[in-house]
């Protein structure tokens, strides 16, 4: 490596240097470190259960008694149906089924999968040579 080679390195280090000096003494202007937090029940995201899942109740008075009043009945009021917090519809997408009840399973909705002959006999050539039947076959010529 040439003496010039080395000299603008050293300057590019330099120069790099100053940079992040410049861009820490930045950070520690603008940062601002926050010590006490709070909980915002409203940002909490609630995942519905399935129709299908129990459903696991929490102690609410145990929480009252760690959190305070005003964090579990935020937590309550979150974890409810759209039908049990408002006595009516608030969108017009809820007006579609707000009166209607929850209907059991029914087979009129149940689409099981079958199979004709073609595909049976894939899936068997497919268990049996681990190839699927309608896949290029190529020959390999041996190696001279």
């Amino acid at each position: 490596m040439s003496k010039e080679g080395v000299a603008s390195r050293k300057k590019n280090m330099v120069a790099e240097d100053a940079l992040r000096t410049e861009s820490i003494k930045h950070e520690k202007k603008v940062l601002r470190v926050y010590e006490t937090f709070t909980m915002n029940p409203k940002r909490l995201l609630m995942i519905p259960e399935k129709v299908t899942s129990k459903k696991i109740d929490l102690d609410y008075d145990k929480l009252k008694a760690e959190l305070g009043d005003s964090y579990t009945t935020g937590i309550q009021r979150v974890s409810k149906s759209p039908k049990e917090k408002y006595p009516y519809p608030v969108t017009t997408s809820q007006e579609l089924g707000w009166d209607q009840r929850l209907v059991g399973f029914s087979k009129k909705f149940s689409h099981p999968r079958s199979q004709c002959i073609e595909t049976k006999y894939a899936d068997s050539y497919i268990n049996m040579l681990h190839t699927s039947p309608y896949a290029s076959q190529r020959k390999t010529q041996p190696k001279v």
